[in-house]
């Protein structure tokens, strides 16, 4: 026999065969889809987008010429009371649009207290 016949029937030999299928099936289990790390936790999250919803229907309230600066105060005040920056918001953000399943577990919360507090109001 030649020697790659040989080395074919080794492979597939039948003990090898079995050997070669678990293999395959623990590198199929093995390469399951992690969730990347998010910057901030989603209970921080949460708390952030809270307030910036309502930040942003203050600011939709006010003057157009007042709307940009006024956005811009309220965003940076947010981000300094929940000890976060603007680049772990938008990456957090970036990271979610790209996970819409992860992004609804986020905003589920969020919609239940903002809508708890227009029942209050």
């Amino acid at each position: 026999m030649k020697k790659n016949q040989k080395m074919f029937l080794k492979i597939f030999s039948k003990k090898n065969i079995l050997i070669n299928f678990f293999v395959v099936i623990l590198i199929f289990f093995s390469c399951k889809k992690q969730e990347p790390h998010l910057p901030i936790d989603q209970n921080n999250l949460i708390a952030i987008l809270v307030d910036i919803h309502k930040a942003e229907a203050a600011v939709d309230a006010e003057n157009v010429f007042v709307k940009d600066s006024l956005g811009k105060k309220y965003y940076a005040q947010i981000f300094d009371k929940h000890h976060v920056t603007k680049r772990d918001f938008d990456s957090t953000m970036s990271l979610l649009e790209h996970d819409p399943d992860r992004l609804q577990k986020v905003y589920t919360p969020v919609v239940k207290e903002l809508e708890k507090g227009e029942k209050t109001n």
